[in-house]
């Protein structure tokens, strides 16, 4: 079993505060987006639109991070919220 690195907490260098804020963030957007029965088609295109925006922002943070701990958590939540935006596609035809 693999020992998932520690975060540094340097200061612009680890991004651990943001990246989970931005990963709570994709979580309520894609269960917002995701199920029919609690939204419209319309909430669906906005949560979509707002899971782009945070996959954007974790590329940069990918490129201004130097934790290792960091790094791989980023890598982990692009994967995570990609496979979120196909599902959403998926539930909307979109």
């Amino acid at each position: 079993m693999l020992r998932q690195s520690e975060h540094s907490h340097i200061t612009n260098e680890c991004y651990q505060e943001r990246i989970q804020e931005l990963a709570e963030t994709c979580d309520n957007e894609y269960h917002m987006s995701a199920l029919p029965l609690v939204t419209n088609k319309e909430r669906a295109i906005r949560g979509q639109a707002r899971i782009l925006q945070a996959i954007e922002e974790f590329k940069e943070l990918l490129q201004n991070t130097k934790c290792i701990a960091c790094l791989e958590e980023i890598n982990r939540q692009i994967l995570l919220q990609k496979e979120g935006l196909r599902e959403i596609e998926q539930v909307w035809n979109l």
